[in-house]
């Protein structure tokens, strides 16, 4: 097993590695997550508290809504897409104050 002091000194080597985990994780906790990707059955998007509230919405490749607005009451919703045929869809998450993330999905 490896220490906390040794894990310190390997960390103080190599700073930049300190910052790029760091930053890693502050991505995940900060933006929606949509996985897996490609899907074939469903999705799970992944919600960080700020996002619990807004709503979620799917579109195709011409922008036509193909699921309505699914309400974000959890962090982790689970999207059924499996009647969907294969394609590229869009997801859209919008916060309780209107902010938007879109997502990319591919259905198998």
């Amino acid at each position: 097993m490896v220490s906390y002091a040794a894990c310190q000194e390997r960390i103080a080597l190599f700073p930049e590695l300190d910052s790029v985990l760091m930053a890693q994780k502050f991505n995940s906790v900060s933006e929606p997550t949509i996985f897996p990707n490609p899907a074939y059955q469903f999705f799970t998007a992944s919600i960080p508290d700020s996002y619990l509230g807004g709503k979620l919405c799917v579109y195709n490749e011409l922008g036509e809504m193909i699921i309505a607005p699914t309400e974000l009451i959890a962090q982790h919703t689970i999207i059924d897409v499996f009647k969907l045929p294969p394609g590229t869809y869009f997801i859209q998450i919008t916060d309780s104050n209107k902010k938007a993330t879109v997502k990319s999905i591919i259905k198998l």
